[in-house]
């Protein structure tokens, strides 16, 4: 983990049989460097690899680094989601996509339903800013993972914002 990270955050893109995660550390400025990545067969399994992995997170010092938070995309399988949430809703959190562009990046709240914390994500600047870090001439902005592989490059890529000129 680089000195100049204040934490590591993990998400996870939830499909029909399986599920995409990712691990980063995060600076200031939207600094980011990805620590790992990967496919995993279920909720646990992301939750193993995240929190407890096989290859532990180390700090430049040496030391043990743990990752803090799992936000997980509850807009695929969103009753399993919000369960895998709710037994350790202190560090698993869900998120969902706002296909909107106006307010916040991303705006906390408790589900009145269920009581675990979603975090409602602007779709359209959290495009933009994505394609901002990737192609900043600051090679410090996005750190790739050093072996990363053609599924994570092709997750990535289907994250493009696609304009409807009907309603631009």
């Amino acid at each position: 983990m680089p000195n100049w990270s204040v934490m590591i955050l993990a998400t996870a893109d939830v499909q029909k049989d399986h599920c995409y995660w990712v691990v980063t550390a995060w600076g200031y400025e939207q600094q980011s460097k990805r620590l790992a990545v990967g496919i995993a067969a279920s909720l646990d399994e992301v939750y193993q690899q995240v929190f407890s992995p096989a290859v532990p997170f180390v700090s430049e010092q040496g030391g043990l680094v743990q990752n803090s938070i799992l936000v997980v995309d509850s807009g695929f399988r969103k009753d399993e989601v919000t369960d895998f949430a709710k037994r350790d809703p202190r560090r698993v959190h869900i998120a969902k996509g706002l296909s909107t562009y106006f307010g916040p990046i991303a705006e906390q709240k408790i589900e009145k339903a269920s009581g675990v914390v979603v975090w409602n994500i602007n779709t359209m600047q959290s495009k933009d800013t994505l394609d901002r870090l990737i192609e900043s001439p600051d090679p410090l902005k996005w750190q790739a993972y050093p072996d990363i592989g053609d599924e994570y490059c092709a997750q990535i890529g289907s994250e493009r914002k696609i304009v409807n000129p009907q309603t631009k």
